[in-house]
């Protein structure tokens, strides 16, 4: 542990020593302006009263998101689709051929999946597992987790979300 403070201190000094840390240059805009550029009005409401053909009050009508926010929500499954996929991996469950089940980060990463999927998660848990894993063997190993008292749960749900695809 020594070793390392010995050859961090070197390092430290050489990259102070060198100005890495320099401060970054003004790009030209006012911080305060580029905020109020980026601001997105929540309602679009006319001010004045129309009247339509049939002398009704026509500002009754019902208003829709503005387009960026719609744009934003559509795009927001396949981001957590990706965020799910990178987290599968990060916790290593990808590389736990047969011992899936066995791991206490299955529990984390299936904690994760409820809070980004809530139509679903058990079967987005499965589409993930079966790229990594295949069908068959995700079946199988789901078939021997059931059995287990603390995944049986578990194991049984992801298999009915199995048979439901």
């Amino acid at each position: 542990m020594r070793l390392c403070y010995i050859l961090l201190l070197p390092v430290v000094t050489f990259l102070a020593s060198v100005g890495v840390a320099s401060p970054v240059s003004s790009s030209g805009i006012h911080p305060l302006t580029a905020i109020r550029d980026k601001i997105v009005d929540k309602r679009h409401l006319r001010a004045e009263i129309r009247i339509d053909y049939d002398n009704n009050n026509a500002s009754d009508e019902e208003r829709g998101l503005p387009l960026p926010v719609a744009g934003q929500l559509a795009s927001t499954s396949p981001y957590k689709a990706k965020l799910a996929q990178k987290a599968f991996e990060l916790l290593s469950l990808d590389k736990r051929k047969g011992f899936l089940f066995g791991s206490p980060n299955l529990k984390t990463w299936s904690d994760l999946m409820l809070k980004l999927d809530k139509n679903d998660p058990k079967g987005s848990m499965t589409d993930i597992m079966s790229i990594y894993y295949g069908e068959n063997a995700l079946a199988r190993y789901i078939q021997s987790a059931k059995v287990s008292p603390s995944m049986g749960k578990l194991a049984t749900d992801l298999q009915t979300a199995q048979f439901a695809k």
